[in-house]
């Protein structure tokens, strides 16, 4: 049994910035734990996680990494998974399996013998992205996955994104020869929103130029540098799946982030902005000790470029006419009887509020 494109193993420097970083450390042990219980667990891990090498340094910690590790792909086939998940191999032990939402039809009886008849203990990464859009007429593998869990037969892990402590440590260990000031590295720390693959991409980008790093989080109406297509590419992905009234109510919420949480509830609605967050469309932290939200330039930058962007965009600019006022955005809603100017200060207070859109 072996993984379908090798064993890689941990880089060093990664694995003791992010895999051994108190977050990802505690869901380690976790994982581990359910696995040496001999119970199986789903993973749950989103865009930016870096699911891969979590798994792979799972794989390791359970000693066996070129055996007990299976990242499957559109081309993986029936035969490595019944091979994987075969009780007689490693003496019905644990292992990983990276990439488990990618599993076909072929592989939904295997799956199921494995969760209820040979209960072989497999921790299963699947994207969250993927997970939400599992409903009752479905019948894919993960699917039967999530169905274990809610009905208790398998444990279940979320990764959590890295601490803002943990993002700042991963940022300015990548780059000890990059010329990059406090600022700039706080600002790669905050942008990043704790996922490590995007701090690194981040990083990469910052070596090619180190000047361009803003020192502050740039607005993405104004201010915010061209990120390289590498950085933007790891969350292009998710948006076909996201409804138009979502993004919409993201890169307008983004053309004014960061702003007051309680006025951006306001202005778009409670629902809408807990499901930006809910999405990782936006963040939550503080502003001058004022909870604030904000919509990532990352993300805004994401949307213009890609294929689902673009006609979200066109949606953008026929209903809105952006200004500027007092050094930040200002937006009036273009149809007549909704002509109601909105503006923020430099402090991110907002002067009037529209009447409210009903964006999702």
């Amino acid at each position: 049994m072996h993984s379908v494109d090798g064993f890689v193993p941990v880089d060093p420097a990664y694995d003791r910035l992010v895999h051994r970083a108190p977050t990802r450390s505690r869901e380690s042990a976790q994982i581990l734990s359910f696995l040496d219980s001999g119970q199986s667990v789903l993973v749950v891990c989103l865009p930016g996680d870096g699911a891969l090498d979590f798994a792979r340094f799972l794989a390791a910690a359970l000693g066996r990494p070129e055996q007990t590790l299976l990242r499957v792909s559109a081309h993986t086939t029936a035969e490595e998974v019944a091979e994987f998940v075969d009780d007689a191999t490693l003496s019905g032990g644990p292992r990983i399996m990276s990439g488990a939402h990618l599993l076909t039809s072929e592989a939904n009886i295997l799956i199921d013998q494995a969760l209820h008849e040979k209960r072989v203990p497999v921790a299963y990464l699947v994207d969250g992205d993927q997970l939400r859009l599992v409903h009752q007429g479905d019948d894919s593998v993960l699917k039967q996955i999530a169905e274990s869990w809610s009905a208790g037969e398998i444990g279940r892990v979320d990764l959590a994104p890295l601490t803002g402590r943990e993002s700042m440590a991963l940022v300015a260990g990548l780059s000890p020869m990059t010329p990059l000031d406090d600022l700039q590295l706080r600002t790669l720390a905050a942008l990043c929103a704790g996922r490590p693959l995007v701090a690194s991409d981040l990083v990469a980008w910052a070596e090619e130029d180190p000047l361009r790093v803003p020192r502050h989080y740039p607005h993405s109406s104004s201010d915010t540098p061209f990120f390289s297509s590498r950085v933007l590419s790891r969350f292009a992905p998710v948006y076909p799946r996201m409804r138009a009234s979502t993004l919409l109510a993201a890169r307008r919420l983004g053309d004014l982030s960061p702003m007051p949480t309680r006025t951006a509830k306001q202005l778009f609605g409670d629902a809408v902005v807990t499901r930006l967050v809910d999405l990782r469309l936006a963040r939550e932290f503080e502003v001058s000790g004022q909870p604030s939200v904000a919509v990532s330039p990352l993300h805004v930058g994401s949307m213009a470029t890609s294929s689902s962007g673009r006609p979200m965009l066109q949606m953008r600019r026929s209903s809105l006419v952006v200004s500027r006022f007092c050094g930040r955005p200002a937006i009036r809603s273009a149809r007549p009887q909704r002509s109601v100017w909105l503006a923020t200060s430099s402090t991110g207070v907002v002067r009037s509020i529209p009447l409210r859109p009903n964006y999702c």
